[in-house]
């Protein structure tokens, strides 16, 4: 809910909710709520090392893309900003034959959702 006070919390979890959660919704309170409601534990990602990332430099995926056939290129951009996941994720499932690295890639942060680093391959 966007406009709860404590005293409406109360009221909700007493209504028989089984959680509550105020908006705007922060991801980690979110899944801790969702851990609370039905006992579900999540498994994170360890953070690359920093030696790691020195070690293996990102790949220019801006070449990657401008190479690719401009019908791919405008639908890929337009699901990224319009922020259809599943629409990237078939999309990078037809990229596949043409680049098959940046489709790996494409998939991995649409399968994170993140939106952020597959609008930062746009530009």
């Amino acid at each position: 809910t966007a406009s709860a006070f404590e005293e409406d919390r109360q009221r909700i979890l007493v209504a028989d909710m089984d959680g509550f959660v105020r908006k705007p919704v922060h991801h980690n309170i979110l899944f801790e709520e969702i851990n609370r409601v039905t006992g579900i534990d999540y498994i994170y990602d360890e953070p690359d090392s920093p030696e790691k990332a020195k070690q293996e430099p990102e790949p220019d995926y801006s070449s990657q893309l401008a190479q690719l056939p401009e019908d791919l290129l405008t639908k890929l951009t337009a699901a990224i900003r319009g922020g259809a996941i599943t629409e990237v994720e078939d999309l990078a499932d037809e990229l596949q034959t043409v680049d098959e690295p940046l489709a790996k890639r494409i998939r991995l942060l649409a399968e994170r959702f993140d939106l952020a680093s597959l609008e930062a391959l746009l530009t």
